[in-house]
């Protein structure tokens, strides 16, 4: 019964947190009056780029084209379902992936309320974990607002491995270590970041086990696991993980810095972590109650293995949270497992070790229970007012550069512009790209780092040489970039200077125009110039 009951309590925590995204996801029935045209026009740079493949997928086009390079399983699957669901309704290829984002979700918040159920035995604190979720929806999940990005599918996995993880340390069977392996193989072929959730896990659960002679043979058996698994990152290939780990060196001071890191550095989503989103967590209770059940969580005395691998994997990615802000989306899930372990009364049992009576530990439990619910009843109100929609579905402006690429552009043409933009070029005018969002791919950022140099102080004769290497037909300009200055080293000329190519003069985009036997200038408006190469 017991089995039955986590399965049933799983499939209701999944429902309610379904229903809850649909009622809020106000984007969704904001886009439903447009087209499927015009809600892809909506989608904003990597958006576009894996929506892309999953469309053509669905359309029974180039199924395996870029499989192996990027991590798309999430689009592979959801292609092939649409295909079926197809077959039996007249389904919209868009809505089926934007739902299919949400149960993604959903299905994370139910392995977070089973881990929760695991560590506890309290249905109470597992539920708490869900309305925490539920509490941090934008910025503990990001779903509201970028759709298609890895996390999406990325953290689910990630949930699930970890719940899998939960129960292999408690006896470690064979068929339990093959489903880690099995969850392992869909998190590198879904998400980039799998490696460091991969090589977190590992470590911390290594240290736990190394520690007591008990869990050594076990500990054998997950450090098999690990070796194995960082073998797959290396049959995986296309992808530069090391940079990353680079950019965490750098933001600390430690290192030199590049052209690629900088990219990281300029954005908003690798900046420290600021006190508006401590704001967040802090007003939603999630980071004080996980403070209070971290401490807990240390000075209780013999503390499961389990509970360890949590608090110890909590902490690793809380500090890449501090450093790269982007990371909360992976910390958040740990926070909300730790602070619902606060409304367990076996939690207060271990803690004070029997010095308090059950009546006590019920007071402690209720008043506790009852300030979260009073707290989560006035920030639920502002998340319902709050979630319109956001700045990447703000109405497209580049449309006339689209509609003209269509129109006047041979289908076979190679066009380079900013990876903002490239993505949707390629989802609205299906031409040739040179370069992409995707930036964990060395071949992409040797071609990013190449294009990018029209921002720069570069040469006309080398640029040119630089296209004509890249097989360029077309280079798209932005404006806005060309013209941006900026105090704080951001603008791509200052970005260059890392690199040590930097050159003296003026930078190339404000001053390039038509050039006999290199470039014509062929469409313009307030947002790019268009240049076709000769």
């Amino acid at each position: 019964m017991k089995k039955w009951s986590k399965i049933i309590g799983f499939g209701v925590a999944v429902l309610t947190y379904f229903v809850f995204l649909r009622i809020n996801y106000q984007n969704y029935y904001d886009l439903s009056r447009l087209d499927e045209a015009g809600k892809e026009a909506m989608l904003y740079s990597e958006n576009a780029f894996y929506y892309k493949y999953y469309k053509d997928w669905a359309s029974g086009i180039d199924l395996f084209g870029g499989f192996s390079k990027y991590p798309l399983m999430a689009e592979a699957v959801l292609s092939q379902g649409y295909r079926m669901l197809d077959l039996v309704v007249d389904a919209s290829k868009f809505d089926f992936y934007m739902n299919s984002v949400l149960l993604a979700q959903s299905l994370g918040c139910g392995f977070v309320f089973l881990i929760v159920h695991e560590l506890t035995g309290s249905w109470l604190a597992a539920w708490v974990a869900v309305l925490l979720q539920m509490l941090n929806l934008n910025y503990g999940t990001r779903v509201l607002y970028l759709p298609a990005l890895r996390e999406n599918f990325g953290i689910p996995l990630m949930l699930s491995q970890l719940y899998l993880l939960i129960i292999f340390l408690r006896d470690g069977s064979r068929k339990k270590f093959l489903g880690l392996l099995g969850v392992l193989v869909l998190m590198l072929k879904t998400w980039q970041f799998s490696v460091f959730i991969l090589a977190s896990e590992g470590l911390v659960s290594l240290l736990i086990l190394v520690m007591n002679k008990k869990y050594r043979k076990l500990g054998l058996k997950l450090a098999l696991g690990l070796i194995i698994g960082l073998g797959m990152v290396w049959l995986v290939g296309g992808r530069d993980y090391g940079h990353t780990f680079d950019y965490f060196l750098f933001q600390m001071g430690v290192g030199e810095g590049n052209f690629h890191l900088m990219m990281y550095k300029c954005s908003g989503a690798f900046d420290f972590i600021n006190m508006f989103l401590l704001g967040v967590f802090t007003k939603s209770l999630l980071l004080p109650l996980a403070v209070f059940g971290i401490l807990g969580q240390v000075i209780e005395k013999g503390v499961k293995k389990e509970k360890m691998l949590v608090l110890g994997l909590g902490l690793v990615l809380s500090m890449f949270a501090v450093v790269a802000n982007r990371f909360l989306v992976l910390a958040a899930p740990l926070w909300t497992i730790m602070a619902a372990a606060l409304f367990s009364r076996s939690f207060w049992e271990k803690l004070w070790q029997g010095q308090m009576t059950k009546v006590m530990l019920n007071y402690i439990v209720g008043a506790l229970l009852i300030l979260f619910l009073i707290n989560s009843y006035l920030q639920l109100k502002l998340i319902m007012a709050g979630n319109k929609i956001g700045a990447y579905y703000a109405k497209d402006t580049n449309g006339e550069l689209y509609e003209w690429i269509e129109k006047n552009t041979d289908k076979d043409a190679m066009l380079a512009a900013p990876m903002e933009i490239e993505a949707q070029i390629r989802l609205q005018t299906d031409r040739k790209i040179a370069i992409n969002p995707y930036y964990e791919d060395k071949e992409n950022k040797a071609k990013t780092f190449d294009l990018y140099r029209v921002y720069g102080k570069e040469t006309e004769d080398g640029y040119y040489k630089v296209l004509k290497d890249n097989s360029i037909d077309l280079l798209v300009v932005s404006k806005i970039m060309c013209q941006y200055r900026s105090n704080n080293g951001c603008m791509v000329d200052d970005l260059y200077k890392f690199e040590d190519v930097s050159k003296d003069g003026t930078i190339l985009c404000r001053t390039i125009g038509d050039s006999e036997g290199k470039w014509k200038t062929v469409f313009e408006n307030s947002g790019y110039k268009v240049l076709r190469i000769d």
